[in-house]
């Protein structure tokens, strides 16, 4: 089969199975089956060497009731998954590409990602949820598993959570899962109806290869305690903090006052690691081995955004990040500290107009001080659409294509969103990036169906 029927086979397949979904809502207008399909094209240059890539993407979320078990009970399913075609050329393991990425890892040149697949049963009665699949948690840390997750309901204000599984390694081979597992529990606790506390455990054990093709087990014994307060209708803080093992691994303080009438909303974290943190399973995001080990370091910054009237607005804050010890910064793992204000117009020349410029400034070790600037004018184009331009700056930047860190990278963009139907938009996307290792168009287009 040629690359053009494959593309042509997946596309037709999700076609197929959002038309069953259109039929599926027909027949539950009640608990309608709601989802997308997206058909995409991507094109990239850096003046050298180009890439064409075709992307399908599924996503279904139908839940229905099952009245037999309580007023409040339904079942359902969730699914989410995705496809890449390399259309023009898929370069071999040992040729070097600048557009290397993981698709590229394959063994040919169409690669496909379930990231959720699970069923899932919810009551009011003591058994609140049942969910067996492929799902992701975040409450004790961001994880993806394949298996069982059960939550009780103890008392009136009080919940237990309990997983199980094999973590899911995504971007990885089901071969090298031999001798991984997950599990873990935690207890939810509303105290009062603005004041929770989770306490939890998990254990995981998860393969990974490492850069060099060495393999490495990830072990960790984690608990997590949280507390969030909810002091006004305005205000609310959120305290975390998590243990690996014996030892203190991190730590994390955010709060949020939001004053509607005034409109005015502050926000402000930081957040602390002690412990260095290991290679990470390949889960979400299939770069995260390229960033090896971080080491110790705090980051915090806070956010005000001032309101004057329907047309005006300002903000402006810091974000800071520390390395613990200073002489060991590596790439991806950096010091800084960035000062910015913006500044927003809204409502000109038309009622959904929104304008936005500000300025930006950088401070790094060594006296490395640089300042920049952005600004971004965007339109809503009825309720799903959408037109945008703009430019902004960053002073380290990933280039996951390359697997390298780039500096002083301006970016300039484009898009435009456009329903083309009650139920289809259109996209279409532009960007260019001017880094200090090269320069990068992207073209994007994409069609997108929503039932």
């Amino acid at each position: 089969m040629t690359p053009a029927h494959k593309v042509l086979t997946i596309s037709a397949t999700v076609i197929l199975l959002s038309l069953q979904a259109a039929t599926l809502r027909a027949d539950y207008s009640d608990k309608p089956l709601n989802g997308y399909v997206d058909l995409g094209y991507r094109y990239r240059s850096d003046g050298n060497v180009s890439d064409q890539d075709l992307f399908q993407t599924l996503s279904l979320d139908y839940f229905r009731p099952w009245k037999s078990l309580g007023e409040s009970s339904e079942v359902g399913f969730v699914f989410y998954g995705s496809m890449q075609e390399d259309v023009d050329r898929h370069p071999e393991e040992d040729e070097f590409d600048p557009f290397r990425e993981n698709a590229d890892t394959y063994d040919n040149s169409i690669a496909s990602w379930v990231y959720l697949a699970y069923a899932e049963l919810s009551t009011d009665k003591l058994i609140q949820r049942v969910r067996l699949g492929r799902q992701e948690s975040f409450a004790l840390d961001p994880v993806s598993f394949d298996g069982a997750l059960v939550t009780v309901k103890a008392r009136k204000r009080l919940s237990i959570t309990a997983f199980g599984g094999l973590p899911a390694n995504i971007y990885e081979g089901d071969d090298r899962r031999n001798g991984d597992s997950i599990a873990g529990a935690y207890l939810d606790w509303r105290l009062l109806s603005h004041l929770s506390f989770l306490i939890g455990y998990m254990n995981l054990r998860d393969k990974v290869e490492l850069l060099d093709g060495s393999e490495e087990t990830l072990h960790q014994d984690m608990e997590v305690a949280q507390a969030s307060w909810r002091i006004a209708r305005t205000t609310s803080i959120t305290a975390r903090a998590g243990m690996l093992g014996p030892d203190f691994r991190d730590a994390t303080l955010r709060g949020t006052y939001y004053n509607y009438k005034k409109d005015l909303r502050i926000t402000a974290y930081y957040y602390q690691l002690v412990l260095r943190r290991e290679a990470a399973p390949l889960t979400d995001d299939p770069f995260s081995i390229l960033l090896g080990d971080y080491k110790p370091y705090y980051q915090g910054g806070s956010t005000v955004y001032k309101g004057f009237g329907e047309r005006y607005g300002v903000e402006g804050g810091m974000t800071f990040r520390e390395l613990v010890d200073f002489n060991r910064e590596t790439l991806f793992n950096h010091s800084y500290q960035r000062y910015f204000a913006s500044f927003y117009y809204y409502k000109r020349p038309f009622e959904s107009s929104t304008w936005v410029v500000g300025g930006d400034f950088w401070i790094s070790p060594h006296d490395v001080q640089t300042q920049s600037y952005r600004g971004e004018y965007s339109q809503k184009i009825s309720k799903r659409g959408r037109f945008q331009v703009g430019t902004a700056y960053q002073l380290y930047k990933i280039d996951e294509y390359i697997g390298v860190e780039q500096e002083d990278v301006r970016y300039y963009y484009v898009g435009l969103t456009v329903p083309t139907s009650q139920h289809t938009t259109f996209r279409l996307d532009y960007s260019f990036d001017d880094g200090s290792l090269r320069e990068v168009d992207t073209l994007k287009a994409g069609l997108k169906y929503e039932f």
